[in-house]
């Protein structure tokens, strides 16, 4: 599979019914299948979107698959996967479900710029990790209900290939539309995905929703 064809990633039950199914790269059919065996009640769901050759990487996709909630679907779609993620994104905010939408890298690009074309999409938390992007952020979709940025502070502090090409991609870093801008610092970097989740507020939207399900 050429690092360029899409991959997506479905619970078994969204996967069944749409007919899309796929995997590829450093991504194993075991991998693929043991991530889309999911509940088939969810109560909530959240949608990982890899940057610019994730299923090599796997920073994007390693969150992904270790994710567990009850009450969640879980989705993966590499950067390039627009075709998916903007009708995925589009269905899942028509369910009056919570939607979660974590995007990293280009995947946040590619997102950002999508939804200022689609102000009819609908996501309870919005979580952009280190983004990059030539194109200006011109307004805020007016969908988004809680927007958090996870930036590195200084990408020359560090000369590594992640932050390279993050350079290279014209990294935002502080995003002004965002609700909360918070960056991490070196020896963190472009691809420490790990890092970038703990400073976040993910966990604690979790809880918060979870709390307000009981």
């Amino acid at each position: 599979m050429s690092v360029l064809s899409p991959i997506f990633i479905a619970p078994n039950s969204y996967a069944h019914q749409h007919r899309l199914k796929s995997f590829g790269n450093f991504i194993s059919q075991e991998e693929f299948e043991i991530a889309s065996k999911q509940t088939d009640s969810p109560s909530a769901l959240v949608i990982f979107i890899g940057g610019f050759c994730d299923s090599f990487s796997r920073g994007i996709f390693n969150a992904f698959y270790l994710f567990q909630h009850q009450f969640f679907w879980k989705f993966y779609i590499t950067f390039n996967g627009r075709s998916y993620f903007m009708p995925l994104i589009q269905e899942c905010s028509q369910t009056n479900l919570p939607l979660f939408v974590i995007a990293h890298s280009w995947g946040a690009n590619e997102l950002l710029i999508a939804l200022q074309k689609k102000q009819s999409c609908l996501i309870h938390y919005l979580l952009t990790l280190d983004a990059v992007g030539y194109r200006p952020i011109l307004h805020r979709p007016t969908g988004i209900q809680y927007w958090e940025n996870i930036f590195v502070h200084n990408h020359w502090t560090l000369i590594n290939r992640a932050n390279i090409a993050a350079l290279i991609g014209h990294a935002k870093k502080n995003i002004a539309l965002a609700d909360c801008n918070t960056p991490i610092y070196a020896p963190f970097h472009h691809n420490s995905i790990h890092a970038m989740l703990n400073a976040s507020k993910l966990q604690s939207k979790i809880i918060e929703y979870s709390s307000s399900t009981i």
